[in-house]
């Protein structure tokens, strides 16, 4: 499972690049990193499903604006 999280949060981070040009834009994924990374630092699975859930709005935004 970490491995699936990691994935997701090394394309969150790719995402930042198009998604600066936006203004506000880097913020859903930026927090959906955030969360993912507490939630795997607390074994918190409250946190890695909120993560997730943000992470899917954010590529949603991304592929919505770009």
């Amino acid at each position: 499972m970490h491995y699936v999280l990691a994935t997701l949060m090394i394309l969150l981070g790719l995402s930042y690049f198009p998604l600066a040009l936006v203004p506000f834009g880097v913020f859903f994924p930026a927090l959906a990193n955030t969360l993912l990374s507490l939630g795997i630092t607390a074994r918190d699975g409250a946190l890695i499903i909120a993560g997730m859930s943000v992470s899917i709005a954010s590529f949603v935004f991304l592929l919505w604006n770009v």
